[in-house]
């Protein structure tokens, strides 16, 4: 049984709320919506558009408000937005990446908004189903559901749970059955993030506009991932013992502890069998995938669907079909202030 549980990092963003005052029919609505997808970069656009006096962006990166917060209604959603900050951007931004999933939120996007512009980033479907997956234990894991499925478990699972790792061409034919092609900008993750200076020039013609500076970002990692660990305070077991900076540490005693990207939780008291069905679970998490898998994985999975989206979009992605990178993870370390030292 679960008693206590701290969280040293609860995400600043879910701690923001909206400003709170009257909304007024002069204020508009999102007029650029950036609707996906999840891990493909979109972290760093929000970051740049925030800089930029053209764009105006919420007071959050992702509102959710088309998908998962609809029934709050209009004044809701503007209210995330200071005006006054901004007072002649000429876009008003809302960036949820997860829009994408549902054909419902696209008809709400194009029914609400005035003719938006919409962004549509895509990646290489392994590397993204990868990092989504490494997303997701993150999440489950705060649970303590003991969820030990790998990532070819999840790849098996697609075919019934289409909404796990979404076909990019199902996706990008429902964009074009509400949005024109001439309101539609399609990035790829591997050719446009690369170039800074390109992916410039893209966006600002897009747009039609000049003050942004993805080089600013040149050489910094924006939201970076690593695998979450978990360790538990058992003396009978080595997940207690962690190797940090040169020195062993030791978990304290019957304390359970989840490394992440975001920040470390901790539970303090936790039931023993729980902790070690959480631990074993997590060694069976995929940390790892070889060029020899992201080929194989690329070829049974997703090959066909690319295929008829380069015929749907006319964008080249040959060069998917021939990437040869393998993906590892590092495995998140709790910081050294909830271990303690042997002896």
């Amino acid at each position: 049984m679960l008693l206590v549980r701290h969280s040293c990092a609860a995400l600043v963003q879910d701690c923001v709320t909206p400003i709170v005052r009257k909304v007024t029919a002069y204020m508009p609505l999102p007029n650029l919506v950036c609707v996906g997808m999840e891990k493909c970069g979109t972290t760093l656009l929000n970051s740049v558009f925030s800089e930029s006096r053209d764009i105006l962006t919420p007071r959050k990166k992702e509102l959710f408000y088309f998908n998962e917060n609809y029934d709050r209604g209009a004044d809701w959603y503007q209210s995330w937005y200071d005006f006054d900050s901004k007072p002649n951007a000429r876009y008003i931004c809302d960036i949820t990446p997860s829009y994408f999933r549902s054909e419902l939120s696209i008809r709400r996007i194009c029914k609400d908004l005035d003719n938006p512009k919409v962004l549509l980033v895509l990646r290489h479907p392994v590397h993204r189903a990868f990092s989504h997956y490494v997303h997701r234990i993150r999440h489950i894991a705060l649970n303590l559901d003991a969820y030990g499925k790998s990532f070819y478990d999840e790849l098996k699972e697609r075919a019934k749970n289409p909404l796990l790792f979404p076909r990019y061409d199902r996706v990008v034919e429902r964009m074009l059955q509400y949005v024109d092609r001439d309101r539609l900008l399609i990035l790829v993750y591997e050719s446009d993030f690369l170039d800074f200076e390109q992916l410039n020039a893209k966006i600002c013609s897009f747009l039609d506009i000049s003050d942004l500076d993805f080089g600013a970002f040149k050489g910094r990692q924006v939201n970076k991932g690593l695998m979450p660990g978990i360790y538990y305070g058992d003396r009978k077991s080595a997940s207690s013992e962690i190797e940090l900076e040169g020195e062993t540490l030791q978990v304290p005693p019957n304390h359970l502890l989840l490394a992440h990207a975001k920040g470390t939780e901790t539970w303090d008291r936790v039931d023993p069998q729980t902790a070690r069905d959480n631990v074993a679970a997590a060694s069976r998490w995929t940390r790892t995938l070889s060029a020899t898998d992201v080929e194989s994985i690329y070829e049974e999975y997703f090959s066909e669907e690319i295929e008829r989206l380069c015929q749907l979009t006319g964008l080249d992605l040959d060069a998917w079909g021939m990437l040869r990178d393998g993906v590892a993870y590092e495995r998140a370390l709790p910081p050294a202030q909830y271990l303690t030292r042997q002896g």
